[in-house]
């Protein structure tokens, strides 16, 4: 005789089973979403440790060596990584899940650590956004983060290159001699990026500062906007030449506005003013 479960069994084996389908959206041959998790937990952790220790990583074939040993250590090959990556390029709801899971993954260690060292809790801060290293501005204070875009962008393989623009209108919390300064990581095969910032004045006149970023890894651009000038608009793009087998994430963008410092307004690298005519 076969046994009838109650409804509410039913419901629930249902619902079971639609969870173990829905956990991991992944399809065969791209890295499932746990395992993803673990890795961007370890390549983040391993990030951390290229930052406090440069003097070890001072060449680009020490870092990727670093990477290849994770990914190694997960049975996972690079073309395996970046093919998954662009699958998930194209299915942001599963990526963001991904990071999600890697920065609990990494509370957790982090919280193991501190009960074996001793230390109290609440000694340290649960690990804030999606990286590791690196604090997240809000969008009130002194340090405010403009960027209203995605947190990551990327650029998959078959694209000749990629081109966004970004424009943004003055706050009401402006002032003179204001600092904008745009921050991401950098993910890239094959990929060159060029960056600009540039503030416009309501008096015609305009500050440009190009950047052109050849290495992986942190990277900021900054414009200083003059301190006798009023902003009428800061503006830029993030443009990506790609090889026909590359492709780029940019990962963690900020767009962050400092009010004027003394100590740091002379350092404008190459920017360059155009008066208006």
């Amino acid at each position: 005789m076969t046994r009838r479960l109650p409804p509410h069994s039913a419901l629930l084996t249902l619902l079971a089973c639609i969870a173990i389908v829905a956990c991991d959206k992944a399809p065969r041959g791209v890295i499932g979403e746990r395992q993803m998790a673990h890795i961007v937990a370890d390549l983040q952790l391993a990030d951390a440790y290229v930052l406090t220790t440069p003097e070890a990583f001072a060449t680009d074939s020490a870092k990727i060596a670093l990477k290849q040993s994770i990914l190694a250590k997960h049975g996972v090959t690079p073309m395996l990584y970046d093919s998954s990556l662009v699958w998930y390029a194209h299915n942001m709801d599963a990526y963001t899940d991904v990071y999600d899971r890697a920065t609990n993954i990494l509370n957790k260690r982090r919280a193991a650590v501190e009960k074996n060292a001793g230390l109290g809790k609440g000694a340290h801060k649960p690990i804030a956004g999606r990286t590791v290293g690196r604090r997240l501005y809000g969008t009130q204070g002194d340090t405010v983060n403009l960027w209203t875009g995605p947190l990551q962008l990327l650029t998959p393989p078959g694209l000749n290159g990629a081109f966004y623009p970004f424009t943004y209108e003055p706050r009401n919390d402006e002032q003179a001699g204001d600092r904008y300064e745009l921050s991401f990581k950098l993910n890239s095969v094959g990929a060159k990026l060029e960056v600009l910032m540039a503030v416009d004045y309501s008096d015609g006149s305009s500050s440009l500062m190009p950047h052109l970023v050849t290495t992986d890894g942190w990277t900021t651009t900054t414009v200083q906007a003059d301190t006798a000038r009023e902003v009428r608009r800061i503006y830029g793009y993030l443009h990506h030449t790609i090889a026909p087998a590359g492709m780029a994430m940019l990962d963690t963008i900020q767009l962050l506005r400092t009010h004027y410092n003394r100590k740091s307004y002379p350092s404008i690298g190459v920017q360059r003013l155009i008066e208006r005519k």
